[in-house]
């Protein structure tokens, strides 16, 4: 008694070989899947958050001013909504801070050479909130504060 195997053919190899591979990538851990995908860091991070750069900001004493504050400013928006018309407005934004901060300006601690960043912050919210019709804020971070000298 002989036993003689049938030779396969191309597209029995095929599909053989496809299979297997299809049964490697679903037994694959779903983090080995996606490992290659970089991670996103800062503002980017988060999809409803909006960066504004270069915010320049007067610090006075009493009357007087004595000094710039530059800042970047992170804005979290409620919704996608809000966030795209931030992103698209935020020259807007930048103005009405500029205009806010001038009439009234952070005001200068001689002890203390910072300034408060989270009540800054407090202040910004409803400069911010009321720039642009219709976008919804959660919150302000005020990121990287720097005096001029």
């Amino acid at each position: 008694m002989t036993n003689i195997m049938k030779p396969r053919t191309n597209w029995q190899a095929a599909i053989i070989l496809s299979i297997v591979a299809l049964c490697a990538i679903f037994t694959a851990s779903p983090d080995s899947l996606y490992a290659a995908a970089p991670k996103k860091e800062g503002a980017m991070a988060n999809p409803l958050s909006v960066e504004i750069t270069g915010v320049v900001v007067p610090v006075s004493n009493g009357r007087r001013l004595v000094n710039y504050a530059f800042m970047n400013i992170t804005v979290y928006a409620a919704d996608d909504r809000s966030a795209n018309l931030i992103r698209a407005n935020s020259f807007l934004i930048k103005d009405s801070i500029v205009r806010a901060t001038s009439r009234a300006p952070i005001l200068q601690d001689r002890s203390n050479p910072r300034f408060d960043v989270m009540a800054f912050a407090r202040q910004l919210h409803p400069i911010v909130q009321s720039s642009i019709p219709g976008i919804r804020v959660t919150r302000i971070e005020v990121v990287n504060p720097e005096m001029m000298r």
